[in-house]
């Protein structure tokens, strides 16, 4: 059975009817995830974009013709963006990061909703999540928000991970870069 996602502009259901294997090396259904990143990205230059907006307009579109009608409908020009981007990278490392998260066991299953800990400390919540085949493991996304300070690199490569599982914490690796082909090799053939 399909899973509706949303409406389009003629109010007709959007449907998924058939999963995707995404750069995670996942069989997932993250639209709505996607959903959340370009309204996130949107609202750093003044445009607000709700879910149902995103699928009525914007729902599989590559970045810059989504980005471009998104500015374009706002009154905006690509310009306008390159200056907010330029303007959000002198402001320094975000606080609050989308990372990719892998479990150490193969064996859990990971849905999305989860809570992840940093040396001991909750520092986010998955997305959502299915079993990685080409990683071996659980594979999830979640925002990562370390108390504030800013999330780089190598504040997350100095922290060790668990993920909660009904309950159990479980070992994870997290990473800035997708788990599955981070160099986007065969990706870009």
């Amino acid at each position: 059975m399909a899973e509706i996602l949303g409406v389009d502009r003629h109010g007709r259901a959007i449907a998924a009817r058939a999963a995707i294997l995404d750069l995670n090396g996942t069989i997932v259904l993250d639209e709505r995830l996607l959903a959340g990143v370009v309204s996130d990205v949107l609202a750093t230059v003044g445009v607000v974009v709700s879910t149902a907006e995103y699928f009525a307009s914007f729902a599989g579109l590559s970045d810059e013709p989504l980005f471009r009608r998104a500015l374009g409908g706002a009154g905006l020009s690509a310009a306008d963006g390159r200056e907010a981007l330029a303007r959000r990278r002198e402001a320094g490392p975000p606080r609050r990061r989308l990372v990719s998260i892998a479990l150490d066991d193969p064996e859990p299953v990971l849905w999305g909703g989860e809570r992840f800990f940093r040396d001991g400390e909750c520092v986010g919540y998955t997305t959502s999540g299915a079993y990685g085949h080409a990683v071996g493991a659980a594979v999830v996304l979640g925002y990562l928000s370390l108390g504030g300070e800013p999330v780089t690199a190598d504040a997350v490569a100095a922290g060790r991970y668990t993920v909660n599982v009904a309950g159990a914490d479980v070992p994870a690796h997290v990473s800035l870069r997708s788990l599955f082909d981070p160099d986007r090799r065969r990706v870009l053939v």
